[in-house]
């Protein structure tokens, strides 16, 4: 039997050995090329967010340098590509501009916005230009409620020759977007006119709202015409049956027609959409027919011995039924969309 310092020392020994061997085992585990990657990975990623862009860029080099096929290599390959597009100035623009977008307080703040604003002018040639105006634009509209600044803001996005691309769609859809907020469909089609190339996708929306406004406009002439004849005709059907023959002009056969129509297809389009907008062309609808049915009694009873006035009144009704037509289909952007227009 061992005296007990004997044991005890042995115990010790052993104890030491062991802790020795984990470690080296540790250390041959942290030698991998996985292990390395990870490590690099993860340094890449704490001095990103400690706006160390250099140090980032370095690590994540070193992620795909350790171990490409790592599963986090295509994530550190990708912000490596980020990083040097962003890489001018030696990562100072970027540093400032991202020092902005993650403090609130600053982009409420005027004068921090303004700073970055005339910041981005001495910024070397380069992205950070750009999305340091992008930064200055989302922020004047969004919390400084400045749209003049954020509309200087994206002029300079787009006229910036080492602007990218997607920043100047970015800029470009915010200067439509303000055009048509303020109701200014001719603002829009000249940004459009002069950027469009950039963003096909926007040009198309331009010219389709414009087209749209042409046929509501003409929707609204020709039913107008068609107010001022059933107007007209009315006033001749008094003349010569008075008021029982005017009142058969206005039947409640037109509302039950106009009624079901509209009601009965804003129920159904309801029960199946759930969305109160969705009942919007039925409404139309519905009250359109109704007016064309009441002008179609009218003009029939004023032009029954007309052959002329009925030719006439069947061309004007057609067209009124077309127009109604559209100014249904006008309250809905997805079906117009789906007819091409």
């Amino acid at each position: 039997m061992l005296p007990p310092v004997r044991g005890l020392s042995i115990a010790l020994l052993l104890i030491v050995c062991a802790a020795l061997w984990a470690g080296q085992a540790r250390a041959q585990v942290d030698a991998t090329p996985r292990a390395r990657a990870a490590q690099a990975f993860d340094r890449a990623k704490q001095a990103e967010r400690e706006l160390r862009f250099a140090d980032a860029l370095r690590g994540y080099e070193e992620v795909s340098a350790a171990d490409p096929s790592a599963p986090f290599a295509p994530a550190a390959r990708t912000r490596t590509r980020w990083l040097q597009q962003r890489s001018e100035g030696e990562f100072a623009p970027l540093a400032q501009v991202e020092a902005m977008r993650r403090d609130p307080a600053k982009l409420s703040d005027p004068e921090a916005v303004k700073k970055l604003e005339a910041a981005a002018t001495t910024f070397p040639p380069g992205l950070m230009r750009a999305e340091a105006w992008l930064v200055v634009a989302d922020a004047s509209v969004r919390l400084l409620h400045d749209p003049a600044r954020a509309r200087a803001a994206w002029n300079r996005v787009l006229e910036d020759p080492t602007s990218g691309s997607p920043e100047r769609v970015v800029a470009l859809g915010g200067l439509v977007d303000q055009s048509l907020a303020a109701g200014d469909l001719g603002a829009a089609r000249e940004m459009v006119g002069k950027w469009g190339e950039v963003a096909p996708g926007l040009r198309l929306k331009v010219v389709r709202l414009q087209r749209r406004g042409m046929l509501r406009t003409a929707s609204i002439a020709i039913l107008a015409g068609v107010a001022l004849a059933t107007i007209a005709a009315c006033a001749g059907v008094a003349r010569k049956g008075g008021r029982r023959a005017l009142r058969k002009v206005f039947s409640g056969y037109a509302v039950a027609i106009g009624g079901y129509l509209g009601a009965g297809g804003a129920a159904l389009c309801y029960a199946y959409d759930r969305e109160v907008a969705a009942m919007a062309p039925f409404a139309v609808l519905g009250v359109g027919v109704m007016f064309m049915v009441w002008a179609g009694r009218a003009w029939a009873q004023a032009t029954a011995t007309n052959l002329a006035g009925t030719v006439g009144a069947v061309a004007l009704g057609v067209a009124g039924v077309l127009a109604v037509a559209m100014l249904a289909m006008l309250t809905s952007p997805p079906l117009m969309q789906g007819f091409g227009l």
